[in-house]
């Protein structure tokens, strides 16, 4: 996919200031988790839920061909994060005070401080379309295709655990809880609602994990550093 002068710079700028959100977010949680949890949690929080607000033009990119990338994948990615972030952590704000929340934010921050200064690298250079060669530092093309390895694991350990911490205070409060009977006929219980779908992260988290590394193995091939294929800079 050519990129436009206009799409490129709109691309270049969108990546730059998720960059330096998250950026910002990962040393707020360092420099105040010394002093505990729940500064931490509440010194990066702001910014990580602007940036995942600002994400939700990523579905729109993969949806008009902006940048390449599946609708699906997406969305699903940005839409799940946005559930356990504004739906769960920002309506039980004492469920963000604790490891898990913490953790949470920075595994997110970990993934995110690589993939955007890679999508933006390769952008810079030209290379919106092309395998990440060219002006992309190998050392980041590597960066990008191998820190998901412990990172993914450990992002969805970290989504399951903070939906079972949050589970008692959901079912306790009502959360979101819609009961009969009602002019719409309609009930819903958000408890049973996550109890549900927790078992996707067991059908779903495998396939990805695969897909992403027959993706590294395109990409880095037999040898550390090395391109190969195409990739989108888009941002999945």
């Amino acid at each position: 996919m050519a990129l436009g002068r206009l799409a490129r710079a709109y691309l270049i700028a969108y990546n730059a200031v998720q960059l330096c959100l998250w950026a910002y977010a990962a040393t707020a949680l360092a420099t105040h988790l010394p002093t505990g949890l729940v500064a931490a949690y509440n010194s990066a929080a702001p910014v990580v839920r602007v940036a995942q607000v600002a994400a939700v033009a990523e579905i729109g990119h993969a949806a008009t061909g902006l940048a390449g990338g599946g609708v699906g994948v997406a969305a699903i990615q940005v839409l799940g994060r946005g559930l356990v972030l504004f739906g769960v952590l920002g309506a039980l704000p004492a469920g963000g005070g604790t490891p898990e929340g913490v953790g949470l934010l920075a595994v997110w921050a970990a993934v995110e401080v690589v993939r955007y200064p890679f999508y933006l690298a390769s952008l810079l250079a030209g290379d919106g379309d092309s395998g990440g060669g060219g002006g992309v530092p190998a050392v980041l093309t590597w960066a990008r295709y191998t820190a998901f390895l412990p990172l993914y694991p450990l992002g969805i350990a970290a989504e399951v655990a903070v939906y079972l911490r949050a589970l008692p205070a959901i079912d306790a409060t009502g959360l979101y809880r819609v009961a009969l009977p009602n002019d719409a006929n309609f009930a819903f219980d958000f408890g049973t609602f996550i109890r549900a779908g927790l078992p996707f992260y067991l059908i779903a988290g495998p396939v990805l994990y695969g897909h992403m590394l027959r993706q590294r193995r395109r990409k880095l091939g037999g040898r550390t550093g090395a391109v190969k294929g195409r990739t989108d800079a888009s941002n999945r």
